[in-house]
């Protein structure tokens, strides 16, 4: 699923959940002055923090990443909360997370800024079961066991469906595992539902499972572009050509139905 919008915002902003839908006159204007002439002279490796290669496909089968000016490191996750841990340590330059890590790690004191903000498809996170499952409703989820990750669109889904259906949270069984483990363990029969993210939904689907509410209307399941706030100090002309080019494939990815099947 894609992600619907993508803009920076000012590198020295706190985080905001808010979707901002134009680029910052400031940052343009910094890019256009010395973009080219920072990159000749320093070309300094940028590190970022992927999700199960969601950001690095489409940024990749976009063609946006030739010809780039400086070194480009990728490292992959499987969750927002490492991704959050590692920004706070430095070993990241940036990150792709969900709003809640981000904004609960900025609230520690994390040395961290939120430089993007986007939406993701509200149908791209999803509380999912098995396609012979008895569950229908979210109501059926009583007594069951249910898979989610703390601190994530997936512990937002589920608590906040649960009680939009009158569910009490203590009255069903939780089991923490990150998305990959869950997808596992619902194909495996030691969970009931699961609630994940893109790409498990999809792949879900295409096993047959069956989706029993997503976030539309729910959550507002936004995602942060975060950056270590060393990496704004020593590294801006990179942090800024790296967003041009992930909102250039995130507009790609959505201008044509048949970009979403990579």
């Amino acid at each position: 699923m894609p992600i619907n919008s993508i803009c920076p915002i000012l590198l020295e902003t706190l985080p905001v959940p808010t979707t901002i839908i134009c680029w910052s006159q400031r940052l343009l204007t910094g890019l256009a002055l010395g973009l080219v002439a920072t990159l000749n002279t320093q070309a300094a490796d940028l590190i970022v923090g992927d999700q199960s290669y969601s950001a690095r496909t489409v940024m990749e089968a976009a063609g946006v990443l030739k010809d780039l000016p400086y070194e480009l490191e990728w490292k992959q996750f499987t969750a927002g909360s490492p991704v959050a841990e590692a920004l706070n340590v430095g070993s990241l330059d940036i990150g792709l997370l969900g709003d809640s890590p981000a904004l609960f790690m900025g609230a520690l004191g994390a040395p961290i800024k939120v430089i993007g903000v986007s939406r993701q498809n509200l149908d791209g996170v999803a509380i999912v079961v098995r396609k012979d499952s008895p569950i229908k409703t979210v109501a059926d989820l009583a007594g069951k066991k249910v898979a989610i990750w703390k601190g994530s669109f997936s512990q937002q889904l589920m608590l906040t469906a649960l009680d939009r259906a009158g569910v009490a949270r203590d009255a069903v069984d939780y089991r923490y595992l990150s998305a990959l483990d869950s997808s596992h363990a619902l194909d495996g029969g030691s969970v009931d539902a699961i609630a994940t993210w893109e790409p498990y939904v999809t792949q879900q689907e295409r096993q047959g499972a069956r989706i029993i509410a997503t976030a539309d209307g729910l959550i507002p399941a936004q995602s942060f572009i975060v950056a270590n706030d060393q990496a704004i100090k020593d590294k801006r002309a990179q942090i800024s050509d790296f967003l041009q080019r992930l909102q250039a494939a995130r507009a790609w990815s959505v201008s044509d139905p048949q970009h979403n099947e990579i």
